[in-house]
């Protein structure tokens, strides 16, 4: 008899335990409390700015918004047009105030002027692997005639493909396209075998077959907590948020601050250097003009790269570059130093750090007159 009570008070704590910690998620993760979309920059105090003409974008985050943005080219009956792939400093507005825009919406009405419809895809971290699938994607799908795409040393450190980047070899004619390259060989295999599981998203991908008991009741179970658990819809908030915590704990543990050097990863480095060249080739051989730059970085104190390794990687894109006829230009100094912010601490210190990649409006304004000058220059060789 005493063993059954125990049970009883063991399950008793038990759903005491699962109903407070069900408590405490509802309260952190209440509707419209986080924003992971912003979250991508952490501790930034930049804004996500993406700008539409009319009802259609003009600036897209993705994957997932391509067919607006291709939408507002045939409906503003585009002859000829650009495409701008860049991270997050395309978007960032730092210190931002109310109807401030970022450099695309700027870019794109003075390219206007030249007769060219500029659409703008960018995205947090965005390694040149994922510009190479997205201009696969887009360059059959628009009358492109240039190309401009900034080269990052931190993103050369990235790897891995988000899932909607991902899901556009699904088409027949990207797949074959990306296919012509050694580094294309690779990323379709991965991506369409799921051996990578950094690259494909799995939350609607299961290996094997998807008609088994298990799979369809767990069909069924995940249909039921979306409709009726608001808790299981902010899942990947709540994923985000626990990563995000242990991101500042390693930070905070390991003496790790925005100005801490970021050396090379050798294997990444490649991969990201063979499908900036894979572009280039690519856009050579269909007579689509390139403009490489170099990003712009905060000046005026020690840069968090490894100079040496920093140097190499500028000199192995410029040989890149010219070696396939674009046109490159370094603005890692366009931007003075007031032009820049600070972001909120990225360990658990309150502290304000500096920020190496988001500026403020007017640096946004200084990077677009820059690109236009670039844009006409590469159109006029």
């Amino acid at each position: 008899m005493r063993e059954i009570d125990s049970s009883k008070s063991s399950l008793a704590a038990l759903l005491i335990g699962v109903a407070l910690a069900f408590a405490v998620l509802n309260s952190l993760f209440a509707p419209g409390k986080t924003n992971f979309e912003a979250s991508a920059t952490l501790g930034t105090e930049a804004k996500p700015v993406f700008s539409s003409v009319e009802e259609f974008p003009i600036h897209c985050s993705g994957g997932l918004d391509i067919d607006k943005c291709l939408g507002g080219l045939k409906s503003r009956g585009a002859i000829k047009s650009a495409l701008w792939l860049g991270n997050s400093q395309v978007h960032e507005v730092n210190n931002w105030k109310s109807g401030e825009v970022s450099a695309p919406a700027l870019l794109f009405e003075g390219l206007t002027k030249n007769g060219l419809d500029l659409l703008t895809f960018s995205f947090g971290n965005a390694n040149l692997q994922e510009h190479y699938v997205l201009f696969e994607y887009l360059r059959s799908r628009m009358p492109l005639k240039l190309l401009i795409l900034p080269v990052v040393f931190d993103d050369t450190r990235e790897e891995g493909m988000r899932s909607d980047i991902a899901n556009l070899v699904n088409d027949v004619q990207t797949a074959r396209s990306l296919s012509n390259t050694e580094i294309g060989k690779r990323l379709v295999t991965s991506i369409q075998t799921g051996a990578n599981r950094d690259i494909v998203s799995t939350d609607n991908n299961v290996a094997g077959n998807t008609d088994t008991l298990q799979q369809r009741s767990e069909t069924k179970l995940n249909g039921w907590l979306e409709e009726n658990s608001r808790l299981w819809q902010l899942r990947p908030e709540i994923r985000g948020w626990l990563l995000i915590e242990l991101y500042k704990w390693r930070n905070y543990v390991f003496g790790i601050t925005p100005a801490t050097t970021r050396k090379v990863i050798p294997g990444r480095y490649r991969d990201n250097l063979s499908a900036f060249e894979a572009i280039l080739e690519r856009a050579n051989s269909v007579g689509i003009r390139v403009v490489v730059y170099v990003a712009p970085l905060r000046g005026g104190v020690k840069i968090p790269y490894d100079s040496s390794e920093y140097l190499a990687f500028k000199a192995e894109a410029a040989t890149l570059a010219s070696k396939y006829g674009a046109v490159f230009e370094n603005l890692e100094q366009i931007v003075p130093n007031d032009f820049w912010g600070t972001k909120a601490s990225t360990s658990i210190s309150q502290e304000q750090e500096l920020d190496f990649m988001h500026f403020r409006f007017s640096g946004h304004e200084v990077l677009a007159n820059n690109l236009r000058k670039l844009a006409i220059k590469a159109l006029a060789d």
